[in-house]
Formats: structure tokens, C-alpha cells, sequence
């Protein structure tokens, strides 16, 4: 086992671990529905990893992996308690909306948070990662034997997006009764039925978020322009 698939593996745990720390919270505002995201998150991270088992290059999305959880850190973690201003700017629509929440909020409410979570780290984190790894293997310090964007972009990315949907739903369902449970069961249902439009629009983040990673080394502009917006107002 490569030093790059040990690393996104223990990724998994840590993400498990918070989780599971949101679980455990009061089912106060901005507490215990933090765990929604994250429990997204638990589940996209081990079909990706799953997928990954069967890749014969894998290297280049493990070594994102570590990366991409840091943003996340960054973007959520360290930021549950802080003003909203001084949060990375993409996750901003996400606490703000977060810190209106409980459990007992409406699905809709739920299902806008997630979005919010899911762009946040898709569209905006992963490209940052994506140049983090590209930069290292351009100055010698990391060595990928193939950088594949079929593990970002394609039908591994998107086999893995789609049975990580149905999972959390599921994993969701089991933890709700009465009339959530029904609607749940109706979630899961409707992410098969339309997963030809959902599914589309996952890809399109990822895609340019690699497209971003790609302009970010290159150091277009463009790209620093984008970056910058991402940052936060200083405290």
C-alpha cells in the first residue's frame, strides 16, 4: 500500500471522527446539523476510495485527498464559532445558514444546507487541492506516476457520487421516524429518477474545478482573481 492511499484512507476516519463530534452535540443552532454535511462527506470519501481500489493509476487522487479534507477544516472546522466574515469566502452562504439551524429544521432547510456544504467544497476546495498536489509534483517534492483526471472528472467520479447519494439518504432515513422517514424514502427514489440532471451538475463542479486547479499552477490571472475571492476578510 502506497504512502499516498495509506494517508486518504486515514482521511476517511478523521472525517468519521467528525461526524461523529457533530452527532454528539446539543441539537442547538449551528450544533448537531453540521453533521449533515459532514455525513455526505463520509460517504462520498469511501466510494471514492472504493472506486480508487479499482483504478490502476490512483496515486494522483490520493494525494488530493489529505488536501482536500484540509479545506475543509479550514472551511468548517476551525470556523464554527468564528464571525462569518472571517470565514474562506465559499463557505460563507454555508455558516450563515448553519448558524439558523437545528435538527428539527425543515428538510428543505437541510437540503439547502448541504448544497451550500456541497458546492462550497466541490466547486471552489477541490480545485485549490487539485494545484496544491500539481505544484508538489512540478517542483520534485511528489512523485504521481499518471495524473488522471478521469479520477476527478468521468464515470469513476460520478459511479462514486451517485451510490454515496443513495447511502447517505439511506444512512439519513434510518435515523428519522414518522412523516421524515416517508419523505426520505422519497429522496432516495427521486435521486435515481433524476439522477441524469443532478448528476450532470456534480460533474460540471468537478470539472472545473480541475479546470481551476489546472489555471491555478499555471498562474493565469484568471485563476489568482479567483483564489483571492476565496479568501477571508481579515479579523
Amino acid at each position: 500500500m502506497t504512502a499516498e492511499r495509506c494517508g486518504a484512507e486515514a482521511i476517511l476516519g478523521r472525517i468519521e471522527a467528525d461526524m461523529q463530534r457533530f452527532l454528539d452535540m446539543e441539537d442547538d443552532r449551528n450544533g448537531r446539523v453540521h453533521s449533515l454535511f459532514a455525513g455526505l462527506y463520509v460517504q462520498t470519501t469511501r466510494h471514492w476510495l472504493a472506486e480508487l481500489a479499482e483504478s490502476e493509476a490512483p496515486e494522483f487522487a490520493h494525494a488530493v485527498i489529505p488536501r482536500f479534507y484540509a479545506l475543509y477544516e479550514e472551511g468548517v472546522l476551525r470556523h464554527l464559532e468564528t464571525p462569518v466574515r472571517q470565514v474562506p469566502r465559499q463557505w460563507r452562504m454555508y455558516h450563515r445558514l448553519a448558524r439558523r439551524l437545528t435538527m428539527r429544521s425543515p428538510i428543505s432547510a437541510h437540503l439547502a444546507l448541504i448544497s451550500l456544504g456541497a458546492r462550497a467544497h466541490i466547486r471552489h476546495d477541490l480545485g485549490i487541492a487539485i494545484a496544491q498536489v500539481l505544484r508538489e509534483v512540478e517542483a520534485g517534492r511528489l512523485t504521481i506516476p499518471v495524473i488522471d483526471r478521469e479520477q476527478f472528472v468521468g464515470s469513476l467520479s460520478a459511479r462514486a457520487f451517485l451510490k454515496a447519494a443513495l447511502d447517505y439518504v439511506d444512512w439519513h432515513r434510518q435515523r428519522q421516524s414518522g412523516w421524515r422517514w416517508a419523505v426520505l424514502g422519497g429522496y432516495g427514489r427521486g435521486l435515481i429518477v433524476l439522477r441524469r440532471i443532478w448528476v450532470p451538475v456534480m460533474e460540471g463542479w468537478r470539472r472545473r474545478a480541475y479546470d481551476d486547479g489546472e489555471a491555478l499552477v499555471a498562474e493565469t490571472p484568471e485563476a489568482r482573481a479567483r483564489v483571492e475571492t476565496f479568501r477571508p476578510a481579515e479579523p
